[in-house]
Formats: structure tokens, sequence, C-alpha cells
């Protein structure tokens, strides 16, 4: 059972590499705009998540998807790298809520928005 937001937040990022190239090519301009690179380490994250743990299951994509954010943001600044701890909580919690938005997600939903920021 997840007890807050930010040890939720802290797991997912603790499955990432420290350091992420991200100067490889860009797919096509007609799909999805994800760094190849963060695609691939998310596959694998994902292949090692038990299949009925939920939680890690949208925390693990939801923070693919803000590492991604900060990714390609980098890119245009023309860095060669991403940390996850370049991922703002906010960014994490927003693609959080965003995703738990979804109908199939109502229990979780309703148990996220309740959670506290961190434990006492």
């Amino acid at each position: 059972m997840v007890t807050d937001k930010q040890t939720l937040f802290q797991i997912a990022m603790q499955r990432w590499p420290d350091k992420i190239r991200i100067s490889d090519k860009l797919p096509s301009k007609d799909s999805v705009a994800t760094v190849p690179s963060l695609a691939d380490i998310y596959r694998s994250i994902e292949s090692e998540i038990s299949e009925n743990d939920d939680w890690g299951h949208i925390a693990a994509w939801s923070f693919h998807q803000a590492l991604n954010e900060i990714a390609m943001k980098r890119r245009t600044e023309r860095h060669q790298e991403v940390c996850p701890e370049q991922v703002p909580f906010e960014l994490f919690d927003n693609m959080m809520t965003s995703n738990l938005a979804d109908e199939s997600w109502t229990q979780e939903r309703d148990i996220y928005a309740h959670l506290p920021f961190a434990s006492a």
C-alpha cells in the first residue's frame, strides 16, 4: 500500500539510471515525441515491476512521461544527457493526476487524491 506521494516519487525515480544519454535520433514527426533511449529504459523498468503492482506501473509511466518532457527540453538546449533528479515532484504529480483521470483508475485516483505529500 502506498503511504505518501513523495515515497512513490522516490521509488519511481530510483528505478532509473543516474544519467541517461539523450542524443539519440528522434522518431519521425508523425510519431509521439519520445527520446528512444528513455523508451528503451522504461520498457525494461516496466518488465521488472510485478504484474499486480498497479502503483508501481502508474508511477513508472508517470515518471517516464515527466523525464521525457525534461529530456525533450534539454535536447532543444543541446544537452547530451538527462538525470532523473532533474524531474521536479510537481511534474511527476501532474502526470500521476492526469494518468489517474482515466476511469479504469477510479479507486486509485481517490486514494492518490487523499495521500499526504510525505509521511509524518
